[in-house]
């Protein structure tokens, strides 16, 4: 009997592996995004950039705040670290509309994390 519920649970765990690893859930603004999501889940989504903040962590590497508007008109922040920015350089720019993958923020934290 033992040897069935091990056979039983390990298709569950696959189901459940293959959701963690499905790309990124499209939503329209931030509202699309359930108020439980974890941090690991992605989602994206099309937004204005309306200001890049330039900031440092106490280490002194840099880090970037991107003020953005989604559309439905809510303003968030996401936070992108200097690994990202290297790779999104040049599109990542005041003003312009783009569509990114996000982070739903960690518990106690309200920005938003570049995925």
């Amino acid at each position: 009997m033992a040897k069935y519920k091990q056979f039983r649970r390990e298709p569950n765990k696959q189901k459940q592996d293959q959701n963690a690893h499905a790309g990124p859930t499209q939503v329209n603004g931030i509202s699309g995004i359930p108020f439980d999501a974890k941090p690991e889940d992605q989602y994206r989504l099309t937004v204005d950039v309306e200001q890049v903040i330039e900031r440092e962590t106490k280490t002194g590497n840099p880090y970037f705040f991107l003020q953005c508007r989604d559309e439905e008109g809510m303003m968030f922040s996401v936070i992108v670290w200097d690994w990202q920015w290297a790779r999104l350089e040049g599109q990542m720019e005041e003003e312009t509309k783009l569509e990114l993958n996000i982070r739903a923020p960690k518990q106690g934290f309200s920005a938003f994390t570049l995925a």
